[in-house]
């Protein structure tokens, strides 16, 4: 009996104290330093009220030119919260995920279940209106690359965030040493302060 009430009481503060908004941002992906349009994504950031919180992308697609690749949910849990000096709430997260199946009608096969743990690092920061993230998703054992996806657009720029990708098309690109590059061939590199693999 007393298992069965402090299970209970654990779910009733679980439900109590988690706290969900869904933010509504611009989703940029960066594959090998060619960026698709920006589209509008929803995002939900569940406050587990322990400083703590949830990150969930669900039913993300990779997009090319000829396709959209299905990949799944990502979803992050735990992720320690600060308070910054600028009154925003700042997230950091680098480890390794399992990608889980998306949800949405009409897809037979996701991928990112298939590929097993992917490393990950999130970076992001937001109030209560505003959700800015960026993640860096290494699929080089399982594709060859990394994948560079920015959600909004950051709370110092004035710009919107599709003038923040318009200037990443004329970015400079060097190499990893730090020698400037006209026109990058197969490897790694560094554009706007990130590593891509070409």
């Amino acid at each position: 009996m007393k298992k069965l009430l402090l299970t209970l009481c654990c779910v009733l503060a679980t439900v109590v104290f988690a706290d969900s908004k869904v933010y509504t941002e611009q989703l940029v992906v960066t594959i090998n330093g060619e960026s698709s349009a920006p589209q509008m994504t929803g995002v939900t950031v569940v406050d587990n009220g322990d400083q703590t919180i949830n990150f969930e992308l669900k039913n993300f697609f990779l997009s090319s030119a000829e396709t959209d690749i299905p990949v799944g949910n990502i979803i992050m849990e735990n992720i320690p919260v600060t308070k910054g000096t600028d009154g925003l709430d700042h997230f950091t997260f680098d480890g390794s995920i399992t990608i889980q199946p998306g949800d949405m009608e009409g897809v037979p096969m996701w991928m990112g279940p298939m590929f097993g743990e992917i490393p990950m690092k999130l970076q992001g920061k937001k109030n209560a209106e505003k959700l800015y993230v960026t993640i860096d998703i290494d699929m080089q054992e399982v594709m060859g690359q990394v994948v560079y996806v920015q959600l909004g657009s950051d709370f110092t720029d004035k710009e919107s965030a599709i003038k923040g990708i318009e200037s990443k098309s004329n970015a400079t690109v060097y190499t990893v040493s730090g020698s400037k590059v006209m026109k990058p061939t197969r490897g790694i590199y560094i554009v706007n302060g990130k590593k891509v693999l070409f």
